[in-house]
């Protein structure tokens, strides 16, 4: 795997081109993920073209990257492309519900289902925060520990929020936002 970013020369492109000739020791390929592809300059992608072109049979080349507009033309006629989309917010739980059950830690639904949605379509972003709830220690994960770890706001003081908007109460609203402000409850 490189790094586009950090590798973004000519000389980087040089040095993988190099090394594309050698068979690789173990297995029948030898594969090239180049992460944040677009970040490469213009004679680094000029000196990849070639061997993008015709590479040997035993390269492939994966080029990964969240703007492909900014990858060149002569670059993307050359591949074939892949969309990745989020992944449903009902997929990560179910995982992240076989995790906890292979982990042995007892998790509410509820806790799985924000943990999930918090992804935002990331199953590794997810794992992430699930990975910092276990951390804790605590023998069965709850939401209120999410929030807690997460320093998010207390639900029932937002609901009231909610409400007193809805109603058309702001004083009660203030008050309510006034009250998480004080108990360090940030704004952003």
């Amino acid at each position: 795997e490189i790094d586009g970013a950090s590798n973004r020369g000519v000389e980087e492109a040089r040095d993988v081109i190099a090394n594309s000739v050698y068979r690789p020791l173990r297995g029948k390929r030898k594969v090239y993920i180049i992460d944040e592809v677009h970040m490469l300059t213009m004679h680094a992608f000029n000196a990849l073209l070639k061997t993008m072109e015709e590479p040997p049979e035993h390269v492939v080349f994966i080029l990964c990257t969240t703007e492909p507009h900014k990858v060149p033309a002569t670059i993307q006629s050359r591949c074939q492309r892949f969309d990745c989309q989020a992944i449903s917010t009902h997929a990560i739980a179910e995982h992240l519900a076989r995790v906890v059950k292979e982990e042995g830690v007892e998790a509410e639904p509820s806790a799985l289902e924000e943990t999930a949605r918090l992804g935002n379509g990331s199953m590794r972003d997810a794992l992430s925060i699930l990975d910092r709830l276990m951390a804790t220690g605590e023998k069965t994960l709850t939401l209120t520990l999410l929030d807690e770890l997460l320093g998010m706001p207390d639900r029932e003081s937002l609901g009231k929020i909610i409400d007193s908007l809805a109603e058309g109460q702001p004083h009660i609203a203030l008050e309510q936002t006034d009250a998480l402000l004080r108990r360090g409850t940030s704004i952003d």
